[in-house]
């Protein structure tokens, strides 16, 4: 059977079931969280209260702003009774996304980082034209820097399909082992994500929006896919920005790594390939490491070394990181890292700067 006859098949005998007599019935919940963003917020706001779908709800969940941004949503409340704002004590991105899962009303739930926003007004209306799979994604991502450049990250490569049933889990964890797992890219259906109760891991503080996916995609069965670029992802703010990180929340990238370990230990099969996502990614914040003192930059190497991420890692980086670490030592790879990764952040090219410091082969 061809990928479109399997996914009219699929679409009759669903919808038959859950008794949807047309795609607008599909109600989108878009979760928002706000913590002084106060620059960005109206921007985010304005790319969902423009869609040209009429039927979600967006809910900003103001996580303790001290900036204004609460007040900015709720005058954007005040102006559109679909934007619901819920204001909370500070807990972190995870607790406010909670927050947020617990209020949802909609049949589809997705994510936007408040200092990003959506491209065009068809978001919606192209996400409904894939109800009522479990799981909607979009293939390609427009990243926009300071400067005013942008540039499109494609997966198309890695999704040919338009539309997949079977197990979404293994279909995704095999294709992004090295790639990111962003919450923004993924609508979920509301009901299998509360049938499940799939909440955030609040004692993850980094990766916390990737352990969610692993295990939302755990449940479902079928996806559909978003072929043009919609999610403007916004390198624009240095808080945002991987270095603005405390010692206490790296620190969680090891308990993310020991949890993925436990779990792989009792299912190798089912889930090495995230395991090894899992590790991939804590490699990449060993420069942020360079960033915080002497005492904290110890406790956070040997935590690295500890959870054991770089001998299970496969990325590219990860395998360069082990060549020059089985070199200098773990302590002055950092600090070198660490300086190529200021000088990046203040967009300039520091390569040629780093080279010189590091032995010849």
């Amino acid at each position: 059977m061809s990928e479109n006859n399997r996914m009219s098949a699929f679409h009759e005998r669903v919808v038959k079931q859950r008794g949807i007599t047309t795609m607008k019935d599909m109600k989108f919940t878009i979760i928002v969280p706000v913590y002084n963003v106060v620059s960005y917020i109206d921007r985010c706001v304005h790319s969902v209260v423009i869609q040209d779908y009429a039927n979600w709800e967006l809910l900003l969940i103001d996580d303790g702003s001290t900036d204004g941004s609460g007040e900015k949503c709720d005058v954007w409340s005040g102006r559109d009774n679909r934007v619901i704002t819920i204001h909370k004590a500070n807990g972190g991105v995870s607790s406010a996304r909670n927050a947020g899962l617990e209020k949802a009303s909609g049949d589809y739930i997705t994510f936007i980082d408040a200092d990003d926003y959506w491209e065009t007004s068809g978001v919606l209306s192209e996400a409904a034209n894939h109800v009522p799979c479990d799981v909607i994604y979009m293939k390609n991502i427009i990243i926009r820097y300071p400067s005013g450049d942008k540039k499109i990250v494609s997966r198309g490569d890695l999704f040919p399909d338009s539309f997949y049933e079977g197990d979404i889990y293994s279909y995704f964890s095999k294709r992004l082992k090295n790639g990111s797992w962003g919450c923004y890219y993924f609508f979920f259906l509301s009901s299998v994500i509360k049938a499940d109760h799939i909440f955030f891991d609040e004692t993850i503080k980094i990766g916390e929006d990737a352990d969610w996916i692993f295990r939302a995609c755990d449940v479902a069965s079928t996806v559909g896919f978003i072929d043009f670029p919609y999610y403007n992802y916004c390198v624009n703010r240095n808080d945002s920005a991987m270095m603005i990180k405390s010692t206490a929340s790296l620190l969680t990238l090891f308990r993310w790594v020991d949890k993925w370990k436990r779990m792989t230990e009792n299912d190798y099969d089912r889930y090495h390939d995230v395991f090894v996502s899992v590790c991939n990614n804590v490699v990449r914040y060993l420069p942020v490491f360079a960033l915080h003192g002497k005492e904290e930059r110890r406790a956070l190497t040997e935590g690295f070394l500890r959870c054991g991420a770089l001998d299970y890692a496969e990325s590219k980086k990860a395998v360069k990181a082990k060549k020059w670490i089985s070199r200098l030592g773990i302590d002055a790879y950092v600090r070198i890292a660490g300086v190529r990764y200021r000088f990046r952040l203040m967009g300039r090219d520091a390569k040629a700067m780093v080279m010189r410091y590091l032995p010849s082969k």
